[in-house]
């Protein structure tokens, strides 16, 4: 019976959950304090953290479902990394490049200067992506490799798919927001990036997006991401106008080109994965 309750489906997503962000918070907390303690200074903080982080997360996945399902964990696997790490970093700038395009030719988007290429530029750039990968590998783990994969088992991909994105969407509006758009429009984003995890069956390709269209947002063009405003960008600029076109405080995800976009890169990534035959059906169709 404990057994049984243990390899449910429900338990393996609560284990799964606990286990990942411990894997983050022990680095974020414990080991920032111990590095204050220790008075190590600030850039090597900042660049032990993420990176601990990032190399913590994996291995605990890794180590926690091949000895909780007894597989192989094909998904992290490093064959075609390449690939899906080039193509998903593509993806991840051409998307919000849309977006930001949009907002420059209603007049709304601005660009003030062109940072400098100084050492505390480049200092704090560097901090910043191993900070941002440290963000894209945390989540993807999380709720593709955990939420999604293990609801698609049961639900299948779809409902598995609307869950997840729901989940993941409306979770971001914790950073701050008095309106629904933001969630609705992170929530679309995501079947874009879930898409990319159905396609390939490798979380590699969803890090690789998420990455790139955080950091393409934030620190290149100098847009707020998830109402988180960048603090180091390429393009110093200025968003302003209408909320619809470039979502306010929250940035440019929050808009409807937001929503347009990442629904047409979504579906097409969709079809190709039913073309494919990535779509799992769920378990009481597959009982029949």
């Amino acid at each position: 019976m404990i057994k049984k309750i243990l390899h449910s489906t429900i338990a393996k997503l609560i284990i799964g959950f606990v286990v990942i962000f411990a894997a983050c918070w022990i680095p974020q907390v414990w080991l920032k304090d111990m590095l204050k303690a220790n008075q190590v200074i600030p850039i090597v903080r900042h660049i032990l953290i993420p990176t601990i982080t990032v190399i913590l997360i994996l291995l605990s996945y890794i180590t926690l479902y091949r000895y909780y399902e007894k597989r192989k964990i094909t998904e992290l696997a490093t064959c075609h990394i390449g690939k899906y790490l080039i193509i998903g970093l593509i993806i991840g700038f051409v998307l919000p490049s849309l977006m930001i395009g949009v907002a420059y030719l209603r007049g709304e988007y601005t660009v003030l200067s062109i940072s400098s290429l100084t050492d505390t530029f480049l200092r704090n750039i560097t901090i910043s992506i191993l900070y941002g990968i440290g963000i894209a590998v945390f989540e993807e783990v999380l709720f593709r490799g955990v939420v999604f994969r293990l609801m698609e088992e049961k639900l299948g991909s779809y409902i598995a798919l609307a869950i997840s994105c729901v989940i993941f969407g409306f979770i971001h509006l914790a950073n701050g927001s008095d309106s629904l758009l933001p969630g609705i429009t992170i929530s679309i984003i995501s079947i874009l990036i879930t898409a990319a995890y159905m396609y390939t069956r490798n979380l590699w390709f969803p890090i690789a997006i998420h990455f790139a269209w955080n950091f393409t947002e934030g620190d290149i063009f100098g847009t707020a991401v998830s109402g988180n405003v960048a603090k180091t960008s390429i393009i110093v600029s200025k968003l302003e106008g209408s909320q619809w076109f470039t979502g306010g405080a929250w940035g440019i995800e929050a808009t409807v080109q937001a929503l347009i976009f990442g629904l047409i890169a979504g579906s097409i990534l969709l079809i190709l994965c039913r073309k494919k035959g990535q779509i799992v059906k769920p378990y009481w169709k597959n009982t029949l």
